[in-house]
């Protein structure tokens, strides 16, 4: 299976996609934005449930599929963004529940390579070892 790298939060932690469902994500990309650009109502819901699949607006102002980690205080929302394996805190003014037809298996698999350390006896990967 050929894989593109995605996001690394480590050398050992990385999120990858196949080569295979590029199209595929691309074309729900594509669609999530236009159902979403189409749909504007104004929607704010103060709290979410843990677990919650929902659809965020990136600061470029890409739609992108999410699930709730966790509520923070001050009105902000701790996501994952399920098709690329980052985390951000989100705005909860930003966030709008996720459509039926966009519920589907997430793009990218995140993996783990066991027992790779940095070198040097540190114990953190530098800024320049988790970049693409």
């Amino acid at each position: 299976i050929t894989c593109r790298v995605v996001s690394a939060s480590s050398p050992a932690n990385l999120c990858l996609r196949k080569l295979s469902d590029e199209e595929s994500f691309y074309q729900m990309s594509t669609e999530l934005a236009t159902h979403y650009r189409d749909n504007c109502v104004p929607f704010i819901r103060r709290h979410w449930l843990v677990g919650a699949s929902c659809v965020v607006k990136t600061p470029g102002e890409e739609c992108v599929r999410a699930r709730v980690v966790r509520e923070e205080a001050k009105g902000m929302v701790e996501l994952v963004m399920v098709d690329y394996g980052m985390t951000d805190f989100i705005a909860v003014e930003s966030i709008r529940p996720l459509a039926d037809k966009f519920c589907m298996a997430p793009y990218c698999w995140t993996v783990h390579l066991p027992n790779l350390s940095p070198a040097g006896g540190v114990q953190a990967w530098t800024r320049v070892a988790c970049e693409k």
